[in-house]
């Protein structure tokens, strides 16, 4: 899969000390940032979800989201802010048994694929290892962050720009495995922006004007070029997306087919089961009855 070259012009990397009690709010920035719990469970919310980080586990959010972190060992009592790097009032946390974390965060201009890249992604230990060894480039950041090395400032940028070519590598995998290959289109800012519309709102009722709209570019030239960057014309891409989202929400939760059938932009149950027993062959009903039996 042929990844876009990425170069990380700087990075910040420290350790916080995150106290009980407190929820730290870090605004938008125009840095992707990194945080990685060390001793202690960090509750992550962005954009209205939630993610627990274990120890050991990552978070990453390379559009510079603004988000939220605390502690879920005591009930919330105080806000603080909090912006890396991070300043020496910030580390006292330390010697009041605070939670230990480290945190990176480098310009979002580094990221190639700006409109197509998540808000969110998040690892725990074993995913780390299972991606290429995440956890041992990390390890190594956080040596040459917090050691005292030589040419620190080029050997963490090197070890930032692999690290951010795996995580792009494994978003575009992620995305080719629910059917959605963007290859072709990395260097088409265009066609992103029609993705990145699709994949923001799959239930948005999408008309292919609506589409190229998006895209800044008339219909015929838009069906061409999107036809080119990923073999599908755009209504076809949208109906297979939708359909793969619902597969998966249909394996791996236990929402109402008729909620899934609104999530992905369908108005009825009949006209959702319809179009997903054409593309997958089976009923919802049928499908998820099978994949929890495997």
């Amino acid at each position: 899969m042929a990844v876009p070259k990425i170069r990380v012009p700087e990075i910040a990397a420290g350790l916080a000390y995150i106290k009980s009690g407190v929820r730290y709010d870090v605004p938008q920035q125009d840095f992707s940032a990194i945080c990685m719990a060390e001793n202690c469970t960090v509750t992550v919310e962005a954009e209205g979800d939630r993610y627990e980080i274990a120890p050991g586990g990552m978070i990453a959010l390379p559009r510079g989201t603004a988000h939220s972190l605390w502690r879920g060992d005591a009930a919330i009592r105080r806000h603080q802010s909090l912006q890396p790097p991070f300043s020496q009032e910030e580390r006292t946390g330390r010697r009041q048994g605070g939670g230990q974390i480290f945190c990176c965060r480098v310009p979002t201009s580094a990221n190639p694929l700006p409109d197509i890249v998540p808000s969110v992604l998040s690892f725990d230990r074993e995913q780390l290892r299972a991606e290429n060894r995440l956890d041992l480039y990390f390890e190594l950041i956080r040596h040459n962050a917090l050691g005292p090395v030589e040419n620190r400032g080029r050997i963490l940028q090197k070890l930032a720009e692999i690290v951010a070519t795996i995580l792009l590598e494994h978003m575009l995998r992620d995305l080719k495995n629910r059917g959605s290959d963007l290859t072709g289109a990395a260097n088409d800012a265009n066609i992103r922006r029609a993705l990145n519309a699709i994949h923001g709102s799959p239930k948005t009722n999408w008309t292919l004007a609506g589409l190229a709209d998006s895209a800044v570019l008339g219909r015929s030239t838009f069906a061409q070029r999107f036809r080119e960057a990923t073999g599908k014309s755009p209504l076809q891409y949208l109906a297979e997306y939708r359909i793969a989202l619902a597969s998966q929400m249909l394996r791996e939760s236990e929402i109402s087919i008729a909620e899934i059938a609104y999530k992905v932009g369908y108005e009825t149950d009949s006209a959702f089961s319809k179009a997903f027993k054409r593309l997958v062959g089976l009923s919802p009903t049928t499908y998820r009855a099978r994949e929890l039996n495997r």
